[in-house]
């Protein structure tokens, strides 16, 4: 909201890098089917680990994929 009104600047290109380096599995610079099933791997631990508590989590993940 406050980019959007002008109040503060967002670099992008510097959010998009940091999202892919921090998203990028196996390291060749972009996001791709391995990158999505190794990030998958690692919710289904979270949401096999405790589903009671995880509920919420994959409440918030599928509410924030929508946006």
């Amino acid at each position: 909201m406050a980019a959007y009104t002008g109040y503060v600047t967002v670099h992008w290109e510097k959010v998009e890098k940091d999202a892919i380096a921090a998203l990028d599995t196996d390291g060749d610079g972009e996001i791709g089917e391995k990158d999505v099933r190794a990030l998958w791997s690692k919710v289904e631990k979270v949401l096999k680990f405790n589903l009671p508590s995880s509920s919420g989590f994959v409440a918030g993940l599928l509410l924030g994929l929508r946006a």
